[in-house]
């Protein structure tokens, strides 16, 4: 996929729907508490995995801030530079429409993927850092043109949803593993609409910065320590080099 100015609208749209289903399905997937955990995250990875494959082909399905920035500084594109903003923003609104909707729709329920009586703001910062390095570390490896599991959009689309699993597995217990910066703050965001404490501010702040940091780290690591084995410090990028 190519992305130009002239796709942008497009493109916006497209990722503001997906982010839009991706909210809604995190909410709707855990609202029943009689539900096994396991048809739990069953119905969450599917409703994730459609809502990536549906709109791939039109945005890239990113619905994610920390991922776009990752791949907007492993490939120096100058379209995600200009657009960044845009990007953000859109994937943002995407996310707190998507949870008003929930919110709405099943009776005040608030979605919320840690406890705050029980999980510390560090712990849940120690958590979502672990569990986005591993979801991140799945995504570049399925995007590594030397794999070419990039341009098959159902293999790739399937691996990028188990790398969610993978996620949430390491690190699920410790922060929810949003992994999303736009799904965390969306989340916490509506939080505070609805009981109008700070505490979920802050908390949305943990989640909207945490995986952005781990990007960054994880896009060094993969980059010097995995493909090339050089000093950590210094990025050497293989991935312009495919633009």
């Amino acid at each position: 996929m190519e992305e130009t100015d002239e796709k942008l609208i497009d493109i916006l749209i497209a990722e503001f729907i997906g982010t839009f289903l991706v909210a809604i399905v995190t909410g709707f997937s855990y609202i029943d508490q009689s539900e096994t955990l396991i048809l739990k995250e069953f119905k969450n990875f599917l409703g994730i995995f459609l809502a990536i494959y549906l709109m791939r082909k039109i945005s890239g399905a990113f619905y994610n801030p920390g991922v776009f920035i990752m791949f907007l500084k492993l490939k120096n594109s100058k379209f995600y530079k200009k657009h960044f903003s845009s990007y953000l923003m859109t994937q943002c609104l995407g996310s707190v429409f998507g949870y008003l909707f929930f919110n709405y729709f099943s009776n005040g329920n608030i979605y919320m993927l840690t406890d705050l009586n029980v999980i510390s703001f560090q712990i849940c910062f120690i958590g979502e850092f672990i569990s986005t390095f591993v979801f991140y570390l799945v995504i570049l490896s399925i995007s590594d043109p030397e794999f070419n599991l990039g341009n098959d959009y159902t293999i790739s689309t399937i691996g990028i949803t188990c790398g969610i699993g993978a996620g949430s597995a390491v690190g699920g217990n410790l922060s929810g593993a949003g992994m999303n910066p736009a799904i965390g703050f969306g989340s916490c965001f509506v939080a505070y609409l609805n009981t109008a404490k700070v505490k979920y501010l802050l908390l949305g702040l943990i989640y909207f910065i945490t995986p952005i940091l781990a990007g960054f780290v994880v896009a060094v690591f993969y980059i010097n320590i995995i493909k090339n084995r050089k000093n950590p410090f210094l990025i050497k990028n293989k991935f312009k080099q495919n633009k």
